[in-house]
């Protein structure tokens, strides 16, 4: 039973929500210093303070929820279904249910945008953010191909795609 868990894709991620939570506090810090800065009745040094630990709390705040998210968060290939877990809720999706497959392609920041349609003519689309994800969506095909209509080549489309991802942790390895 194969678990995938966020990548450093993710990690970078939250980095970056990070950095722009603080770029807007002090944002707003100096809209107000502009506005309000020459009013007698505040005291600047304190305003200061006050958007410094309000920024500093939310930058934590925003790294607490993502660290947190990162470490709930994983999909499982089980014997009957696959599962999605993230915040202790798991989801099973089971094979059965699987119907449809193909390729979307909105993007080039995309990693194998692939979408999956339920029965219950729901689409699932994993995350992007995973480690592994060509050989978790591989291992998906493999199990619903059986049953499941998959766009034509979209199964070799995904075993390149890991092929290329497995070339080129060999080669950063060899570095």
């Amino acid at each position: 039973m194969n678990t995938f868990r966020p990548s450093l894709r993710f990690s970078r991620f939250r980095n970056l929500c990070m950095v722009i939570v603080a770029v807007m506090v002090f944002g707003f810090y100096f809209i107000y210093d502009y506005i309000y800065g020459e009013m007698e009745s505040w005291n600047p040094k304190l305003m200061a303070i006050v958007f410094l630990v309000t920024g500093i709390f939310l930058v934590l705040l925003v790294g607490l929820f993502f660290t947190h998210m990162k470490n709930t968060m994983y999909y499982r290939l089980t014997a009957n279904a696959l599962e999605f877990s993230c915040w202790g809720r798991s989801v099973f999706y089971p094979y059965s249910d699987f119907v449809k497959a193909w390729y979307r392609f909105s993007g080039p920041f995309d990693t194998l945008p692939i979408v999956f349609q339920l029965r219950s003519k729901r689409t699932l689309e994993l995350n992007q953010y995973i480690a592994g994800l060509p050989d978790l969506t591989l291992g998906l095909l493999e199990r619903i191909e059986d049953h499941a209509e998959l766009e034509k080549g979209l199964k070799d489309r995904a075993a390149a795609f890991a092929k290329r991802e497995k070339d080129r942790k060999q080669k950063i390895g060899k570095k």
